[in-house]
Order: C-alpha cells, then structure tokens, then sequence
C-alpha cells in the first residue's frame, strides 16, 4: 500500500495528469505560471541515491525571446529545456545536463506559455517548493557503467578490481566529476622521449630529454693506416636518418669515405640486440 503523500489531490482529481505537487505554487515574486500552463510530463533523468519527489524546477532564465528551464534536486542540477513562449509549442524537451540526451518532456498548454514573459530578463531562481514534480511522473533510469575491461582480444575480460597501469613512456592521470558538469576522464599521455628517460630525475629537477643525432660523418681507414672523413650526413626535417648495409670495404688508394652508402660486395651487416644496435664487418672486399 503506497504512502499517503505518494499521490496528490491536483494529480488524481483534475482531467490530467497534472505534474506538480498540491503545494508548488508556480510563483516567485510577481512572475508565476498559471496551474492551467502544465498538463501532464514524464521525466527519466540517469537514476541517483535522490529520492524520486525531490525533483523540481530549480531556474528560469529568460534571453530575448528564449526561456531555458533548469530541472534540478536537492543534490544539483540535472538537466535543461529550451521554450520559446511565443511559441505554440506543447511538449517541452528536457537533456542531461552531463549526457546531452534526452531525459523526459513536460506537456503544456501553449495558451499559457506567454506567462512565461512575466520573469524578469536573465536568471531567475526558483525556491525548491515553488515547482516540485509528482513522484509518479519520475521514472530514473540505471545509468550504464563499464562491467570488465579487456586488455587484449584474445584476453579475459577482467572484473572486479581492475586497474589501468601506465607503462614505458606513457603516463595516466584521472579528473573525478564535479558539480559543473564535466564527466570522470581517464587521460593517456604519450612522452616524446625514446629512452623513457624523461622520469629518471628527481621530482624537483628539470625533466631529463637527451639531445637527438644531429649528423653521422663517414669515414675510412686506408691500407696504410690513414683516415679519410667524408662530408657530413644531416638529418632530414623529423630528424631521422636511413642507415643501410655497406656492399663494400674496399680500402684501397681508389676507395671513397662514400663508398660506405655504394658498392658491389656486402661487407657490414646492422641489426638490434638487447636495446642496443650492432655494426658489424662481415668480410673484407678487395678487388674483384
């Protein structure tokens, strides 16, 4: 059996499902809405711990010929809905005020809608009893929530306790909802630095960025033990270079410190190991 304030007079009595509480006066100051304006609503804000009668009209705000309807609790703000009162418009939208989705509609009798000009211009609050919704025109609906996370596509999802771990070179941060509105975000930061070296300081010294390759130089040691240094190989805009294997080692009076980028023998084989990258001569190419 429900209680006795589950339903109102206004609500069963009247030849609609009229929305607002016996006691909402529908006036502050010299601006009011005549109870004949609203005619019926039904309203699915994201479900919370607030009780489903502690909804109500909390602020008008009135620009030019724009009225836009705050829907709130005892909690904060829920949601918005634009009327223009000029208008012959009889179904009033209301949209989450986080989600931006549709969260519920209050019907009314556009008759009545130029009451809405007795506001004054800007912001007008409403006390909480002024405009309480009925508890029978709120239906929240359960908010959808991340029930498991999957790290890989051939992985389990994982439930319960589960905990994003930043690794090399990426670093994770949270901002927790607030009353203005803005949602928990979960932020991923990529760091610029290859070696993953940008941390290794302490936390009251500057950030550690190793200085890039600026230019590779070849050279060539001759028969008789004398260097040859070639013109210097800058790196392109990104600051990249290309490094391929050498197809020759010649080293005779006719050999070039650029014979290292032509040639017809290979000689210098180049891959990675353990982090670290190899240059190694496979085999000397004289002659022919």
């Amino acid at each position: 059996m429900g209680s006795l304030n589950q339903f109102q007079w206004n609500e069963v009595n009247r030849r609609r499902n009229y929305p607002f509480t016996d006691g909402s006066t529908l006036q502050v100051q010299n601006a009011f809405l005549p109870k004949e304006w609203a005619v019926d609503a039904i309203l699915t804000p994201p479900q919370a711990s607030e009780d489903v009668s502690s909804y109500f009209i909390s602020r008008i705000h009135k620009e030019e010929s724009n009225i836009t309807i705050t829907l709130s609790t005892q909690a904060g703000e829920v949601g918005y809905a634009a009327l223009a009162p000029h208008s012959k418009n009889t179904h009033v939208k209301f949209y989450g005020k986080v989600s931006k989705r549709y969260i519920g509609s209050l019907i009314v009798n556009p008759v009545y809608n130029g009451s809405l000009w007795s506001f004054d211009e800007g912001s007008t609050r409403v006390p909480p009893k002024t405009a309480t919704f009925v508890a029978s025109v709120i239906h929240p609906v359960p908010s959808s929530a991340v029930t498991g996370i999957r790290a890989a596509a051939e992985g389990s999802a994982l439930t319960g306790a589960a905990y994003l771990v930043g690794g090399e070179g990426v670093t994770l941060s949270q901002t927790d909802a607030d009353s203005m509105g803005n949602a928990t975000t979960i932020r991923v930061d990529i760091d610029g630095d290859p070696n993953y070296a940008r941390h290794d300081c302490e936390a009251d010294q500057a950030s550690y960025m190793p200085d890039g390759l600026k230019a590779i130089i070849p050279c060539i040691m001759r028969d008789d033990g004398t260097i040859d240094v070639g013109p210097s190989l800058e790196a392109d805009e990104q600051g990249n270079f290309v490094i391929l294997p050498s197809n020759t080692h010649d080293t005779d009076s006719a050999a070039e410190p650029t014979d290292i980028y032509n040639g017809t023998k290979p000689s210098l084989r180049i891959y990675p190991k353990s982090g670290v990258i190899y240059f190694e001569v496979a085999g000397l190419g004289k002659g022919t």
